[in-house]
């Protein structure tokens, strides 16, 4: 499961690599596979790993179910989350902890995916499928497909989608440099399984949290809507990076009542998040991001912090605190920032 990116010319022929003669791959099945979860039930063991700013890996791996609409995830590593189940019903996503019988529920899913067909049309229009190899990933046999962008601000992703279904199972995010920066495989994986639906049932016995953070209606595509709903008025950037189109605003309550607005713009496959508050913050100390430098860019001074697997650029404009944060080069991010008056 991933969405989690004229695209008939892509489907007719391969840039680079070929395909073993007798072998054919549906090109839209496999970019639909960026946007949507996974057709098909699979049980599978995965393996997700971090590579920080300082060269450090942060490696995780979990147990995953899945069926149609519904989805369960065990972590086996590292040892203090190994109590830690994620049920996602299709409707709320529940962060369950097996011992203290508690579960926090969220009012998102990761299987509703908002705006699609949008979506889409975006990575159709924003990237390119190239065809790197065959190989194999959890026992499978596997396609190696790069997703490559048209705007050369934006880095290279490649994925392995399975022979048999075209599920995802491997992703390597990069920089602009090229180095991996994040990376996800199976392990091993089977298709096809018939899960009981108690397995994506909380028990009976669990008490249930409901989030604090944020309403129902939290989330808005219309500017003028959510300006209702915020006592302070937030501003939109003049400048949009190539390629990416406004998304949505959503309305953020942190635990100390501070509210923030996230502005989120969308090309496809990656998206730019722009948070606006009227709070002073500690970038750092909040997001625990370990590298900084200052840099001039258009005349003005901007903070950039590397974060995991994404940057991070951060001013203070007139009595707004302002940070944004994308896979992007650093400059095209920046200059969205300053865009704001």
């Amino acid at each position: 499961m991933r969405n989690k990116i004229g695209l008939v010319l892509f489907f007719n022929f391969i840039s680079i690599g070929s395909v073993l003669p007798g072998q054919t791959i549906d090109w839209e099945e496999v970019m639909r596979t960026l946007i949507y979860p996974a057709q098909v039930s699979y049980r599978g063991e995965e393996t997700i790993i971090f590579c920080t700013p300082k060269g450090e890996n942060v490696t995780t791996r979990v147990k995953i179910f899945f069926k149609p609409g519904k989805l369960r995830i065990e972590y086996l590593f590292p040892p203090d989350m190994t109590t830690t189940v994620l049920i996602d019903d299709g409707k709320y996503m529940y962060s369950y902890d097996t011992v203290a019988k508690k579960a926090f529920q969220f009012k998102t899913s990761f299987l509703q995916i908002e705006n699609g067909e949008q979506k889409y049309k975006l990575l159709k229009k924003n990237y390119t499928p190239v065809y790197l190899r065959e190989t194999e990933i959890g026992k499978q046999k596997v396609h190696a497909v790069q997703i490559k962008p048209l705007n050369p601000a934006n880095p290279p992703r490649e994925i392995a989608v399975a022979v048999i279904n075209n599920t995802v199972l491997e992703e390597k995010l990069f920089n602009l440099a090229h180095d991996l920066i994040y990376s996800s495989f199976f392990t091993e994986v089977n298709f096809a399984l018939d899960f009981p639906d108690s397995l994506f049932i909380l028990p009976a016995d669990v008490e249930i949290i409901p989030s604090q953070n944020g309403a129902e209606n939290s989330s808005f595509e219309d500017v003028t809507a959510a300006l209702k709903h915020i006592d302070f008025k937030f501003r939109l950037p003049a400048y949009i990076p190539d390629g990416y189109v406004f998304d949505k605003v959503m309305i953020l309550e942190a635990d100390n009542n501070k509210r923030y607005v996230q502005l989120q713009y969308h090309d496809g496959l990656n998206s730019i998040s722009l948070f606006e508050t009227l709070f002073n913050i500690s970038i750092s100390a909040q997001l625990n991001l370990g590298l900084n430098e200052t840099k001039l860019v258009e005349g003005e001074v901007v903070k950039v912090f590397y974060n995991i697997p994404s940057s991070l650029i951060y001013k203070k404009l007139n009595y707004m605190n302002c940070f944004v944060i994308g896979n992007l080069a650093k400059e095209e991010l920046s200059k969205m920032l300053l865009s704001i008056k």
